[in-house]
C-alpha cells in the first residue's frame, strides 16, 4: 500500500517497477528529494528496487 504523502510521480515509478518486475520484488525504496519534501517539476525520482 503506498502512503497518501507520497507524491504522485513516485507512486507512477512505483507502479512501472511492479509492472515490469512484479512478484519477484522484495521492496521499493524511495529517498532523495521526494521523501524530504523538495520535489520540484524538473526533479527525478530516486528508487531503490
Amino acid at each position: 500500500m503506498v502512503d497518501p504523502e507520497i507524491p504522485d510521480e513516485a507512486k507512477q515509478a512505483q507502479s512501472v517497477v511492479e509492472n515490469l518486475l512484479g512478484d519477484s520484488i522484495v521492496g521499493i525504496y524511495l529517498f532523495g528529494s521526494a521523501v524530504a519534501g523538495g520535489l520540484k517539476p524538473n526533479s527525478d525520482v530516486d528508487i531503490l528496487v
